[in-house]
């Protein structure tokens, strides 16, 4: 598919095979399946010029695939297809056909039947009829085949009165949504399925696709757009109540269409470019409001998809909210292209901050009304994300002063913290700066620092907290001797006293010796399972830690060593490419003073050193 545009990348199935599709009265078209990453695509390509006509994309893997006539032959292509499964699932899907090079959407396809099969069927294999036997649109065969010792079955599907259903489809492509709803009324809703076939052209798909042609003008704030939204989301939320599963899956496709307006939008419209949070926060918070009302009177058994999507609805309301605390927006005129408009949460909005070094807006977004919202463990976890590119002084603040003060000593993500720190370390050396080395170690020396002030400030609180646990005992002792029958009192409050020393809290001596109680060889946090943020930095500037290898806690205080002896081994002519911060421990002291001694001798025989001086600071670092 090199030469086809739109699939590149894209690889053939030759399971599902490779057809022509000769049903259309515009032309002939190779119909296949393509497929990329576990998603798989029904296309359409234009014989004559090798362009991709049509598609239909589907996350399941495909077995079978034949080409129908549709009831449009002239503006649109179909094909039945059948799921690689137990008890397979045979679609009839329908798509528009391109004309000119027109943008496909995914909205130009539609999935008009699903025929379920018996449970026990292994496999599906598809037929068309021939050109003479005219059972109208969207007519096919297939064969059903079972295990051994069960006989295989053949059926027909011939859709009679309910085709019309691919009508409404192309009603609804061309927004001519009053005759949709009319012909649903006229047509589809006196004909039953039955029970094995099931079709989602229903009126809440009617209300979905013009909820969704109102949001795709732009503006929401007018009047006439806010009455036609706000009638699309009654009925949707009617359909929902009374339309039983297509109602639910309609309310949840309008859901999961708002999660990603306005940014859906770019290319579609070229009228459509700019909006403002306060739309999208608007519209945003309609479609929770909707969805909360169904909640309330849906049954348990439909509830669950549901509720995940007010989930990310008002998430995402909330994060587009706290972006107006972002200088850089003011919330009016934002393109819909821009990358911030794609957050989906509070956590998403930090990442994407610390992505692109805004740490001033990241400390004004905590200090806001919604940094509250922000756990520490959230805010932990977002800073492993720091970008090595990003200078460590516009970090070091944030990061020591608000970060490491909000953990414990022995939390795990202050592990992360201390072993990222080291990691960092060694790339700030490995990018070949003229500050490099300098970055490391005002890096590692800040996180030590922090590190030493929260446990001061933890022995501080403990002790307090100590001290007023033994007034309580002195108190307890003295009723105890007046009244005999408080013994138990005693013994309680004891107790608890006893308990807290069993486990004292750490000093500064030994705060190096703590594991966050780690146990070897199992993992209480990745770095990996981070929430990439949506303006991520490329993976190779950003530092990730595997496993509970890489959490050695001593490491920052060694570090820091081996980088000022590093630093001081350059001064005195240790080459660079020798030796790098990364691999001191490795190497050893040793072979530092046998390259610092080689390089004084080539300096010397160049003479271009009188080395007397030089051998005296080498056996002083050496000493």
């Amino acid at each position: 598919f090199a030469n086809v545009k739109g699939l590149v990348g894209w690889s053939l199935n030759e399971n599902a095979g490779l057809g022509i599709d000769n049903k259309s009265s515009v032309g002939e078209y190779l119909i296949l399946v393509a497929c990329k990453m576990g998603r798989s695509k029904v296309c359409w390509i234009n014989v004559l010029d090798l362009s991709l006509a049509a598609q239909y994309t589907n996350m399941k893997s495909i077995s079978s695939l034949r080409a129908v006539r549709s009831c449009n032959g002239g503006k649109s292509v179909a094909a039945v297809f059948a799921t690689e499964s137990k008890g397979p699932t045979i679609y009839v899907v329908q798509s528009l056909v391109s004309r000119d090079g027109e943008r496909l959407s995914d909205s130009d396809s539609i999935i008009l039947f699903s025929i379920e099969t018996d449970k026990d069927t292994q496999t599906v294999e598809l037929s068309s009829p021939s050109s003479s036997d005219d059972r109208g649109s969207y007519a096919f065969r297939f064969v059903g085949t079972y295990k051994k010792g069960k006989q295989n079955s053949c059926s027909e599907f011939v859709s009679n009165e309910l085709g019309q259903a691919g009508e409404i489809h192309h009603l609804l492509t061309q927004n001519n949504f009053v005759e949709a709803y009319t012909c649903i009324n006229d047509e589809l809703s006196q004909h039953s399925c039955g029970e094995r076939i099931s079709t989602p052209v229903q009126k809440s798909l009617v209300a979905l696709w013009q909820l969704r042609h109102v949001l795709s003008r732009g503006s929401v704030s007018s009047a006439e757009n806010i009455v036609e939204a706000q009638e699309c989301l009654r009925r949707l939320a009617s359909y929902a109540i009374t339309g039983g599963d297509e109602g639910v899956h309609s309310m949840v496709d309008a859901a999961q269409f708002l999660l990603s307006w306005p940014r859906n939008q770019v290319g579609e419209s070229s009228d459509f470019t700019v909006t403002s949070l306060q739309e999208v926060c608007m519209a945003l918070s309609a479609m929770s409001k909707t969805v909360t009302g169904v909640l309330e009177v849906l049954s348990s058994s439909k509830v669950v998809k549901l509720e995940e999507q007010k989930r990310k609805l008002d998430e995402r309301r909330i994060a587009l909210k706290a972006l107006l605390t972002v200088p850089k927006l003011d919330g009016t005129a934002i393109a819909i292209d821009d990358p911030y408009l794609a957050v989906g949460s509070l956590a998403e909005l930090l990442n994407a901050l610390i992505s692109q070094g805004a740490f001033k807006s990241v400390e004004r977004l905590q200090q806001s009304e919604w940094g509250n919202k922000l756990s520490p463990e959230v805010v932990a976890s977002s800073a492993l994300r720091i970008p090595v590119s990003i200078d460590p002084r516009s970090y070091i603040p944030w990061l020591c002063d608000l970060v490491i003060p909000s953990l414990s000593i022995g939390h795990p993500l202050l592990d992360y913290i201390r072993a990222w720190s080291c990691r960092t370390a060694d790339r700030y050396d490995e990018a070949d700066t003229t500050n490099g080395l300098d970055s490391s170690i005002a890096l590692l020396q800040s996180i030590s620092k922090a590190t030493a002030r929260l446990s001061v400030d933890m022995n501080k609180t403990f002790a307090h907290n100590l001290q007023l646990e033994t007034d309580i005992t002195d108190v307890a002792e003295t009723e105890s001797t007046k009244h005999n029958n408080n013994a138990s009192f005693f013994s309680s409050v004891d107790s608890k006293v006893s308990s807290r020393s069993v486990y004292p809290r750490p000093t500064v001596l030994n705060v190096g010796l703590i594991r966050g109680m780690r146990k070897k060889g199992s993992k209480i946090f990745s770095a990996q399972r981070v929430t990439k943020p949506v303006l991520a930095a490329s993976e190779s500037d950003v530092v990730v830690l595997q496993d509970d290898d890489d959490l050695d806690y001593d490491c920052v205080e060694l570090k820091i060593g081996e980088a000022i002896r590093l630093k001081n081994a350059r001064e005195l002519g240790l080459e660079r490419s020798s030796l790098m911060l990364t691999n001191y421990s490795k190497m050893g002291v040793q072979y530092v003073i046998k390259e610092l001694v080689k390089s004084a001798l080539r300096r010397k025989n160049s003479g271009t050193l009188d080395c007397t001086e030089l051998v005296g600071k080498i056996r002083s670092f050496a000493a």
